[in-house]
């Protein structure tokens, strides 16, 4: 939540993309109470694409009204979250919150706390 309301504050647009049922992600969003935090939520389920899909990204991107170059994705699969966004021309930050560290030149950080920071 601290990332979140310190993206928020400096008037970052938020957009949510999650793969898997649209009902058990749905009930995610409403358990954790994350769901208004959003302006755009794409769960592949509904949708009928998912991640690493490029319409997945386009989607999301139409929603917010910006355009690859003034977008970031930041996720915690490489493949997903940084390189397939990346090819599109979305800057893509992988979320290594192990440490494991080999993200072929990726932008990384270790917790979401250091995307506000």
């Amino acid at each position: 939540m601290p990332c979140l309301e310190g993206l928020r504050a400096r008037g970052v647009r938020l957009g949510m993309v999650t793969n898997g049922d649209a009902a058990m992600q749905r009930e995610k969003l409403a358990r954790f109470a994350l769901a208004p935090w959003f302006e755009c939520i794409l769960i592949e389920g509904a949708f009928g694409a998912g991640e690493p899909d490029p319409s997945v990204y386009r989607h999301v991107l139409d929603a917010l009204g910006v355009g690859p170059g003034e977008a970031m994705m930041v996720g915690d699969n490489l493949e997903w979250d940084v390189v397939a966004p990346a090819r599109l021309g979305v800057r893509g930050v992988w979320l290594d919150r192990r440490g494991t560290g080999g993200g072929d030149g990726a932008e990384v950080v270790r917790s979401l706390a250091d995307l506000v920071a």
